[in-house]
């Protein structure tokens, strides 16, 4: 029978290839006739919108290093000590030999907190709040009266939204406005709890309007999460975030499945069923698509519920480009073949294409790299030989390899409401984000990487863990209201009190479970185990 592509779905993971997911979002568009397109189970398709434009992503890279000039550096929406390890280390360094401001947002402590000058130790999802006190103290000086008595009243009230001290927020501002230069460092909190967008959204632009040079970085969490919405992944816009037919996220198409609705379902490489806040729905969800096709490395969560399970390639057993967080693209090369019967995704997605279309190709990555250079201009100048040495170019920081502006993309900044904090009567909010040695699932399979965690471990901090009489390294139970596991706590000095953190990658004690769909941010208790 004819396909219906309305009732056809794919989600591709942001671990793939910019060939592999180019070609992958071309077999779902094109052949399939389906726009219900994404690569995260995590975040809404409007936030990655409104995060993308604005942080910027479709001006084109912005190197680190860049944002190291700058008089002052804001880093908010990111954990980059644990994250982004080596953006943390650039950071210390150059921070170190510099006379420069380091501004940081983050309601849980970190590495990075001793080589800032200012930490603003904020409530958990109020992102928005500390930048809107910081965009509001900016424009003070040029207030008539009402309006400063009603920015006055707003300010208060976002002070105290922040939970950060009115003293350190004008420390800040005093910071921001006697610079010349500013960079923002800004991560996935923004995406987690897209409220704060709008707010980032204006401060890059108030800076700017006051003739200040303003740079903003995104740091993400995945290896190519970056070039998989480069690449069109995503149901709001195609490749080099150009207009589209509008599709379904994750959340979309699980909908659909729940409805009988979704005929079919293409996840490559990503396991919805472990990584999306509600595990129950997602399971029931998909165990309700009329044929699941999953396509991975290991046997995951999602995969026990496919129809057909085909192996795919790591990391190391492929070709192709990545495009890292600055928007650097980068190549990587094939190093060992796959085992057994496994194939690189490209080869895959491109035979699943043949067989509905005999032409439908390219038939090689290299070729696939050349389509991609004529279809999405930012992409026109990203070559293979970037990382060769007859680079001219030749420092370490190549600002070749960076792409270049996207031409008239279809992403805006949005507006979007507070995020809700689940009412039971639980001492802590519950935050997630990933450890340090892991990003995603994947990493969860390497027994280096295991050696270095023993088990799932809950962080909260020192002043917290002494007031409930625990010491770090205790046993404990984490308790929500639809989800209990055993732990190890962590006790933090110096975090928000109040906070509880488990990463997103332990096996043990999957993150996910405690959060409900649309049930707002979590809370728990934390009980010591005799």
């Amino acid at each position: 029978s004819a396909l219906d592509g309305n009732k056809i779905g794919g989600i591709a993971s942001p671990r793939l290839t910019n060939e592999e997911l180019y070609l992958f979002q071309k077999l779902m568009r094109e052949v399939l006739g389906s726009p219900n397109i994404d690569s995260s189970s995590r975040f809404a398709p409007d936030a990655v919108e409104g995060f993308v434009a604005a942080t910027g992503m479709a001006e084109g890279g912005v190197s680190v290093y860049d944002c190291m000039e700058a008089d002052t550096v804001l880093i908010i929406g990111t954990h980059l000590s644990d994250e982004n390890p080596v953006i943390d280390y650039i950071v210390r360094r150059i921070s170190a030999s510099r006379r420069m401001n380091v501004i940081i947002a983050s309601p849980r402590a970190m590495k990075l907190d001793s080589s800032a000058n200012i930490v603003l130790r904020h409530n958990v999802a109020s992102e928005n709040a500390v930048l809107t006190s910081i965009v509001i103290g900016l424009n003070e000086g040029k207030l008539a009266d009402t309006l400063k008595s009603m920015h006055e009243a707003q300010l208060d009230a976002n002070v105290k939204a922040s939970g950060v001290s009115a003293d350190l927020i004008s420390t800040a501002v005093n910071r921001l406005a006697a610079s010349s230069s500013v960079a923002i460092i800004a991560g996935t909190e923004f995406l987690r709890y897209p409220e704060g967008i709008s707010g980032l959204g204006l401060l890059k632009d108030l800076l700017k309007s006051k003739g200040k040079k303003v740079t903003v970085m995104p740091v993400l969490d995945r290896a190519n999460q970056r070039g998989a919405w480069e690449m069109g992944v995503h149901p709001g816009f195609g490749p080099g975030y150009t207009e589209t037919r509008k599709g379904l996220g994750t959340e979309g198409m699980l909908d659909a499945a729940m409805k009988g609705e979704l005929d079919a379902l293409y996840v490559a490489g990503g396991d919805v069923a472990s990584m999306y806040p509600g595990e129950d729905f997602a399971r029931t969800a998909l165990s309700k698509v009329g044929f699941l096709i999953v396509q991975d490395m290991f046997m995951t969560e999602t995969a026990r519920q496919a129809h057909v399970v085909l192996p795919g390639a790591a990391h190391a057993e492929k070709d192709g480009t990545y495009t890292n967080q600055e928007g650097r693209a980068q190549v990587i090369k094939k190093l060992l073949g796959a085992p057994g019967r496994a194939k690189q995704d490209i080869n895959i997605i491109r035979a699943i294409g043949e067989s509905f279309d005999r032409s439908f190709g390219p038939k090689h990555f290299a070729l696939v790299l050349d389509e991609i250079r004529k279809e999405v201009p930012s992409y026109s100048e990203v070559s293979l030989a970037f990382n060769n040495k007859r680079n001219t170019d030749n420092k370490l920081d190549n600002r070749g390899a960076l792409v270049k502006a996207a031409s008239a993309p279809a992403v805006r900044v949005r507006s979007f409401g507070a995020a809700r904090v689940e009412e039971s009567g639980a001492r802590f909010i519950l935050t997630t984000g990933n450890h340090l040695f892991h990003s995603g699932r994947s990493s969860m399979k390497s027994e280096t990487l295991l050696g270095l965690l023993k088990g799932a471990v809950v962080e909260i901090s020192e002043e917290d863990a002494r007031s409930l009489g625990l010491n770090n390294g205790d046993k404990v139970r984490v308790k929500g209201s639809n989800f209990e596991a055993q732990m190890t706590l962590l006790a933090k000095k110096g975090s928000r009190s109040g906070v509880a953190f488990i990463a997103e990658n332990f096996i043990d004690a999957p993150v996910n479970r405690y959060f409900r769909r649309g049930g707002g941010i979590p809370r728990v208790d934390i009980i010591k185990t005799i």
